[in-house]
């Protein structure tokens, strides 16, 4: 097997897994018992990952989003910035699971 379809295999597998990610998402920023601080770093850790990911498996849009749901947070922004971020980032998990 050439690395082409290894990372053909594994560019489907996160497709696959994608819609889960957008839901546990959107559960972390949702998740009242925690505090917002606690929710923050959740969403973010999981964007810093997903920037990773994305750019590693050439999903450049993805990688964009979530650096800006990144960048968000860490700039401080508001509840409902960083949730329209969220929910952007959501909608493009989910139709990337979509493809798979």
């Amino acid at each position: 097997m050439s690395l082409q379809e290894k990372m053909q295999g594994i560019r489907q597998k996160f497709c696959s897994r994608a819609g889960e990610e957008a839901q546990m998402m959107e559960q972390d920023w949702v998740d009242e018992t925690k505090t917002r601080a606690e929710r923050n770093k959740l969403v973010r850790d999981r964007a810093h990952a997903l920037v990773g990911t994305a750019s590693l498996l050439e999903f450049p849009e993805l990688a964009q989003s979530s650096r800006e749901l990144e960048k968000a947070i860490d700039g401080g922004a508001e509840a409902e910035v960083v949730e329209t971020h969220v929910s952007g980032l959501a909608s493009q998990l989910r139709a990337l699971g979509s493809i798979s």
